[in-house]
């Protein structure tokens, strides 16, 4: 009975809400659609560049080799490709843990108010733990985080240069709990209640230290890191995974929140002093598309920091990457806008990230080709046309 007159009464509050404003949140007509097939192809054939990211600060990318090394090459500005052929400008790490069901993912760039690293899984005395690479020279040098028989992994790491130190958000395979740690104080483990991993996982908030996540009940969900205190801000309809937080140069550079609903659309959350969030946009598949599924979306300012994107991939079936058969990379808009930003043939496309060159904004990712020993993840760059 509770649930029914809690469904009621949002109904009635939809209705209201669409009478007062009758395009208030209608989801936005695609406008601008284009395929862009300037893609190039960054990596030599038969080597894996698994799980690009980007350090758009220092204009690097990092990535695991096949080998398990973990390498930083540099990325030349004027057109989004690696400065070498083979993007291997600095060995990080030796070693590292294999990206696989124990770590779901590959090395990550972090950065403080002082400094700057690459966090990523690698065994301590035989068991998963989270490490931090800084560089010295042309290497890496390395150094164990955590220990103990608790398997720590699939580590992501704060960009905030606010903060004194960089926090660490993974997952705890042991008991399947998702936690998060100051790099400083590495021994004392928080947990992130009732966070669900999804493909991105929780994410701390731009100039702050907070994190933002989904829950196990599908809403987004803020956790205070120096109380620990979590404030649920979404109470609308649909499952929402994989939350993230940006400054919006549209709202005066107030802090917006979205996140993936039911894998089809984006919902833009912010902050107007009501009990929950309010949604002040639905961003939805272009419905043409033979992809209908939206995965790996990330915020990012370009314009001259007057515009809002995200990047993202969207998928032929809705199963969990790396699994999808088919897929294409996308740029958004806040306002509506997409781009397609690969060259349309029919490849296993994923986890698109933005790099700021000099004239335009690249989007680097990876292909997954098939392969009988082993699958090949090719790295890719294409050109958006969006000025940085």
């Amino acid at each position: 009975m509770r649930k029914s007159l809690l469904c009621l009464t949002y109904f009635i509050g939809l209705l209201f809400n669409s009478a007062c404003n009758k395009n208030k949140d209608a989801p936005l007509t695609p406008i601008d659609i284009l395929t862009v097939i300037t893609d190039i192809k960054l990596s030599p054939s038969g080597l894996n560049y698994q799980d690009l990211e980007i350090d758009n600060t220092r204009k690097r990318a990092v990535y695991l080799r096949e080998n398990r090394q973990i390498w930083m090459g540099d990325i030349d500005p004027t057109n989004g490709k690696f400065s070498t052929l083979d993007g291997q400008n600095y060995l990080m790490a030796n070693n590292a843990a294999a990206a696989d069901f124990n770590n779901l993912n590959g090395p990550e760039f972090g950065a403080n108010a002082t400094t700057w690293a690459v966090y990523y899984t690698k065994q301590n005395a035989g068991t998963n733990q989270l490490w931090r690479s800084t560089l010295a020279g042309s290497n890496g040098v390395e150094t164990a985080l955590t220990s103990g028989n608790l398997l720590r992994s699939s580590v992501l790491a704060s960009t905030n240069t606010q903060l004194q130190n960089t926090r660490l958000i993974y997952l705890r395979k042991t008991d399947n709990k998702l936690m998060w740690l100051n790099e400083n104080t590495p021994q004392i483990e928080n947990e992130i209640p009732g966070a669900v991993a999804g493909v991105s996982g929780p994410r701390t908030l731009p100039n702050s230290g907070d994190i933002i996540f989904c829950n196990n009940n599908g809403q987004v969900v803020m956790l205070n890191t120096n109380t620990n205190a979590t404030t649920v801000i979404s109470n609308d309809a649909g499952v929402k995974t994989d939350a993230f937080g940006w400054n919006a140069p549209e709202y005066g550079g107030a802090l917006l929140v979205f996140a993936i609903v039911d894998q089809t659309s984006v919902a833009v959350y912010k902050n107007n002093g009501a009990a929950f969030w309010e949604r002040i946009k639905t961003i939805t598949v272009d419905p043409s598309s033979n992809h209908p599924y939206v995965y790996s979306v990330e915020p990012f300012v370009a314009k001259g920091g007057s515009q809002s994107y995200f990047s993202l991939h969207q998928q032929k079936d809705k199963v969990t990457p790396p699994l999808q058969t088919e897929a294409s990379i996308w740029v958004w808009g806040l306002d509506g806008s997409r781009k397609r930003c690969d060259n349309g043939s029919v490849a296993r496309r994923l986890d698109p990230e933005f790099f700021y060159g000099s004239d335009q904004v690249f989007l680097l990712y990876n292909i997954v080709v098939p392969n009988a020993s082993g699958n090949i993840w090719e790295a890719w760059s294409c050109s958006t046309s969006i000025k940085p």
